[in-house]
């Protein structure tokens, strides 16, 4: 049976995973009331040492192709490189890597071959996933008993002459008006590994920005949070484990997506998730689910509601 969840606005698909003192959130199988983390689930996260995510072919009409591959590459590595707390800083153990190109757009193919696809989504139909005034949604596809994810896809509100309300997407210095990519794309990339909003204004997945603002370096918060999900002692974490496990097995590194790299859309569309409106300030089972972490930033002098 396949479960879906649906969040309210200004809500989070996130489950707090985390001691008193730590302001991060991890996504979990289970959703909370809205706006809240909750201890309830079992916490997200990937049982390999690095995944492979693939920019659409269609790319952006703003900003080259292999401009937003070189984005994507360094927004992956930033949360590769996050200094883990403790006296050598060692980095977490896991990798998003920016592999070949796709034609997928989003969802997970229980039966066939993907792709962690990042897709300029230039016709945002509103719906449960698309709501008006989101700029960008990251669907995590996962399984429900164990937590582990299985796809992620990162769709952007593209402005198109179809897409009026889209937005307009920039890189280098932030401009007024646009959507900074390095930073949208370094907060969805967190949602995609596992995490979910933080509540200190400085870390990269805090709610909320502005339009033409950048963030993009890791705070302690954010390092934090990737580093309890991805310890140097997990190896991988018991939730991982195949069942009758007596001895963990080593992680090992594979980037190719679930059930193989799909180059063309054939992926089967997700349906599921929770979405944001702006604010004030290998293995298919009957237990799949699918988890929608979103982000937003619209608006160029107030501050609105980031997911």
């Amino acid at each position: 049976m396949r479960a879906l969840f649906a969040a309210g606005i200004l809500a989070l698909s996130a489950a707090l995973v985390a001691p008193d003192a730590s302001a991060w959130c991890r996504t979990s199988t289970v959703r909370p009331a809205p706006g809240e983390c909750s201890d309830m689930g079992t916490p997200l996260m990937w049982c390999s040492a690095c995944v492979g995510l693939s920019v659409n072919v269609e790319g952006s009409l703003d900003i080259p192709l292999e401009t937003v591959r070189t984005e994507a590459a360094a927004a992956a590595a930033r949360w590769r490189d996050a200094p883990c707390p403790g006296e050598l800083m060692d980095p977490p153990m896991f990798e998003l890597r920016v592999i070949d190109d796709t034609r997928v757009f989003s969802g997970i193919n229980h039966g066939g071959t993907n792709a962690n696809a990042v897709w300029f989504n230039s016709l945002w139909r509103a719906d449960a996933l698309h709501r008006p005034g989101t700029i960008a949604i990251t669907i995590v596809s996962f399984d429900r008993r164990t937590g582990e994810i299985l796809d992620a896809d990162v769709e952007l509100n593209q402005n198109t002459d179809q897409n009026p309300n889209g937005f307009v997407f920039s890189t280098g210095m932030p401009a007024p008006d646009t959507a900074d990519l390095p930073t949208i794309l370094t907060h969805e990339f967190g949602h995609a590994l596992g995490l979910g909003h933080s509540d200190q204004d400085r870390a990269v997945m805090w709610p909320t920005a502005g339009m033409g603002e950048q963030r993009i370096t890791l705070n302690t918060d954010d390092a934090e949070g990737v580093c309890d999900i991805y310890a140097l002692d997990r190896r991988p974490s018991a939730q991982c484990d195949p069942p009758g496990t007596t001895q963990r097995p080593e992680l090992t590194c594979n980037d190719t997506p679930y059930g193989g790299f799909a180059p063309s859309a054939d992926g089967g569309r997700a349906i599921g998730g929770c979405s944001v409106l702006p604010g004030s300030t290998g293995r298919s089972r009957p237990w799949m689910t699918a988890l929608l972490a979103a982000g937003a930033i619209v608006a160029s002098r107030r501050r609105w509601r980031l997911r």
